[in-house]
């Protein structure tokens, strides 16, 4: 089976891809608006880190950032509770299906880039990816799901920033607060 890559006529669709299809909110979310965020954030870690220099240019952090979740485009947003159970039957399912579909950083100036980077360019996207989804639910959640949903989100952000090294909480409490968000070690669990 040949499996075709993704560009520009389906790229163009990320903002009919709805997210937080399982929680109940005050509004609805999609793709390309998620990506847009992560970005913005990404790229605020990135300077709070003063990384600039040392990640080198930002044109293909940026990139990365604005396509991180593209391949969802074709398959949509799978929720995080049927994610994980596809996760545990297939492991690596969404990892190679993203590898295939979108197998380099698009509009890229190096045809031959891959998703190999220092591990903190993957890092800071992730974190960024961590520290929108826990605003945004945040903000737009609505009932006690929601509120649980959100609590989960922000624990994410904490458990992911104890893996980091220690420099990276500053930054990370300065964008949540810059988001009139409750810092790290503000934040109540349930």
């Amino acid at each position: 089976m040949t499996i075709k890559t993704m560009g520009f006529s389906e790229f163009i669709r990320a903002a009919h891809v709805k997210r937080w299809h399982v929680v109940n909110t005050t509004r609805e979310q999609n793709l390309a608006e998620h990506q847009y965020m992560v970005t913005l954030i990404a790229l605020e870690l990135r300077q709070l880190l003063e990384l600039d220099h040392e990640l080198g240019d930002c044109s293909p952090f940026i990139l990365a950032a604005l396509f991180h979740d593209a391949a969802e485009i074709r398959y949509g947003d799978v929720p995080t509770p049927g994610k994980r159970f596809i996760e545990q039957w297939k492991p690596d399912l969404f990892d190679a299906i993203d590898a295939a579909v979108v197998p380099e950083i698009p509009y890229t100036a190096d045809s031959n880039s891959t998703r190999h980077f220092d591990q903190r360019f993957v890092d800071i996207i992730q974190l960024a990816d961590r520290i929108e989804a826990a605003w945004w639910i945040t903000e737009n959640g609505a009932g006690r799901h929601a509120a649980a949903v959100a609590n989960n989100a922000r624990h994410r952000v904490r458990e992911f920033l104890a893996e980091q090294p220690e420099e990276w909480l500053p930054a990370a409490n300065a964008v949540l607060s810059a988001l009139s968000m409750p810092t790290i070690e503000d934040v109540p669990l349930l």
